[in-house]
């Protein structure tokens, strides 16, 4: 009997040794006619303190887009077309109810949301690696000329040129190159098997300036699915561009963490499925409202959830 317990002692852990010596290179695998419809949901709070006076405000984003591979090349670089398919955007704050639903007819958009409004069926073109990196991307210059044409601006206007460049970094080639590397950036530099480590830092210059440095763990691989476990400490960086409205320029510094989960597809290293939930808070700087010399700061906390989920091909 001892020799038998023995004897399967071995087996288990020679199994258990197996196991977790395999490793795969975790890549994108890309083909010529290759779809993919993805839904990327976005739940935030956003609570300030301005003056004294309490400003909560809930905010739901709901953007659909469609990835068709358009080539790939002999290293595996794939151009990848990106399509606006549906977009929802609904707040609830101190300006009251907003609500934008692409795919409900509305008589009258809320001027906060025709920017979203001219997105629908709009579509740039990304050129990307086997590992996620983005090599070049293009065509959003006609969505930012699309955006002011819908905003209804004097032709004249100063406005339209400090328009232009706050929409350039929130739409423009760099400003969505952040964004695609960001949703890539998780494809490890040398191949992985489960309880592996790996991280890599990140800088966002736009939107919520903020340096993520981010560690992902492979989790388990089965049933042609790979299950990454996540977590980023979020720190400040303070080396951006402020946005201009008129006089006024505004700046964020902000810290906290975000985790969550990813998972990818085995066969083509796509992502089938993500959660997040993000925590950060910090402080919003202000300059300009109210003469040149004058400033003004108030903290500002966000949590909240990111989904991305797959609809199919």
């Amino acid at each position: 009997m001892k020799n038998l317990l023995r004897f399967l002692g071995l087996i288990v852990l020679i199994f258990i040794c197996t196991c977790a010596g395999k490793k795969m290179n975790l890549r994108l695998n890309l083909k010529q006619g290759m779809i993919h419809k993805y839904r990327c949901t976005t739940e935030q709070k956003i609570s300030q303190t301005v003056q004294n006076q309490k400003l909560d405000m809930d905010q739901i984003v709901i953007m659909e887009y469609t990835y068709e591979v358009k080539e790939v090349d002999d290293a595996g670089n794939a151009v990848v077309e990106i399509t606006h398919d549906k977009i929802g955007f609904m707040q609830d704050g101190p300006m009251g109810k907003i609500e934008y639903k692409s795919w409900e007819e509305q008589d009258e958009k809320p001027l906060i949301t025709r920017g979203f409004a001219t997105l629908i069926d709009q579509n740039y073109t990304i050129k990307m690696t086997p590992q996620g990196r983005i090599l070049e991307i293009s065509g959003t210059d006609k969505i930012i000329d699309d955006m002011l044409k819908n905003f209804d601006l004097p032709a004249d206007s100063v406005m339209i040129e400090q328009m232009r460049e706050n929409l350039k970094n929130q739409y423009g080639n760099e400003a969505m190159k952040e964004v695609m590397e960001k949703t890539f950036a998780f494809y490890p530099d040398k191949p992985v098997g489960v309880g592996n480590s790996w991280s890599a830092k990140f800088n966002l210059t736009r939107g919520f300036p903020m340096t993520l440095i981010n560690a992902w763990k492979l989790r388990s691989i089965k049933n042609g699915k790979v299950h990454i476990d996540l977590y980023t400490k979020i720190e400040p960086n303070t080396k951006t561009s402020l946005m201009q409205i008129g006089d006024m320029k505004m700046s964020y510094v902000l810290s906290g963490e975000q985790k969550g989960y990813i998972i990818v597809d085995t066969l083509t290293g796509w992502m089938i499925e993500s959660t997040t939930e993000q925590s950060f808070e910090g402080k919003v700087n202000i300059a300009g409202m109210f003469g040149e010399e004058q400033k003004m700061e108030w903290p500002i906390s966000i949590t909240g959830t990111v989904t991305i989920e797959t609809l199919g091909n």
